[in-house]
């Protein structure tokens, strides 16, 4: 996430800070976690960053990972194949596994906090 923002800065000579995300999965007992990172990064070099709560990925979709699935496509598996069968709120929870606005949010939610102390 920081390396994202500090290369949008590079990018707008004329910006006085940017925003960096980054998604990414994290392996805690044996089972996988999602975690999304967000930073802000100000013209002078001061950053922000903000971290979301790991969120544990269905057991399933755990397993097929550790042996070398691609998170997207074993995620989007999970879904097409709860979907007859879940309620609204574990199909909720699924998509947003699938785009992660949730855990971002928390994230930039957490970075903001911290750059309007400063």
């Amino acid at each position: 996430a920081c390396n994202r923002a500090r290369a949008a800065l590079a990018l707008r000579p004329d910006a006085d800070l940017a925003v960096g995300l980054e998604g990414g999965l994290e392996l805690i007992g044996g089972l996988y976690y999602l975690v999304c990172c967000a930073a802000i990064r100000r013209r002078d070099g001061t950053e922000f960053v903000g971290v979301s709560t790991p969120a544990p990925l269905p057991e399933a979709v755990s397993t097929a990972v550790l042996v070398g699935g691609q998170f997207g496509v074993e995620i989007r598996k999970y879904l097409e194949n709860i979907k007859s069968t879940a309620n609204d709120d574990e199909k909720r929870t699924i998509v947003n596994f699938c785009n992660r606005k949730e855990a971002f949010a928390e994230a930039l939610n957490v970075a903001k906090r911290e750059f309007e102390r400063k």
